[in-house]
């Protein structure tokens, strides 16, 4: 209960300073978060990141409500069934769509075969659903301002769309 506790906690800031590896690599994380009808989702991603590096996004759920909440899980094994669950979309800072990489447009818009489990997220349960590096997906070759988009209607109660917008970070050069 006491971790329960400290997590809640950790969660409640929208910027967190995690330690790198060594002592000068200090990352903030931009958090955003949507709820709606008992149902939280939050995208974490690096204030700033370097040309041609990772750019981890992660993207959490939580049931905020007080019964619990079935969804469908596809493929779990597989990381473009899990990203399937949402979808995803980039814009730089003049609000243009950024386009897919090849690998990008493998993973979220070809067909594969994949088996569905339901699953049950019980009240107060957060999941980590993915978390995958933004610049295998997407042309982030620029360096620039950028805004994320991840909506998705696997989670809610009766397929209601759940969105979190704005989550702005900045890719610079080297």
């Amino acid at each position: 209960m006491h971790m329960l506790a400290s997590f809640m906690l950790i969660n409640l800031f929208l910027t967190t300073t995690l330690e790198g590896a060594g002592d000068k690599d200090k990352v903030k994380i931009v958090r955003k978060r949507a709820e709606i009808s008992g149902l939280e989702l939050e995208a974490c991603v690096p204030e700033q990141s370097i040309v041609g590096s990772e750019i981890v996004c992660t993207v959490t759920v939580t049931n905020t409500s007080k019964k619990p909440i079935a969804y469908e899980k596809q493929g779990a094994n597989v990381v473009g069934s899990r990203l399937r669950h949402f979808v995803w979309e980039i814009k730089d800072a003049q609000g243009k769509v950024v386009p897919r990489t090849r690998y990008g447009k493998r993973v979220l818009e070809e067909e594969f075969d994949s088996k569905s489990v339901e699953r049950t997220l019980r009240p107060g349960e957060s999941i980590k659903v993915v978390t995958f590096n933004l610049a295998r997906v997407f042309d982030l070759s620029e360096a620039g301002e950028y805004s994320l988009r991840i909506t998705t209607t696997c989670f809610g109660p009766e397929g209601e769309a759940i969105s979190v917008d704005g989550v702005r970070f900045q890719v610079i050069g080297d």
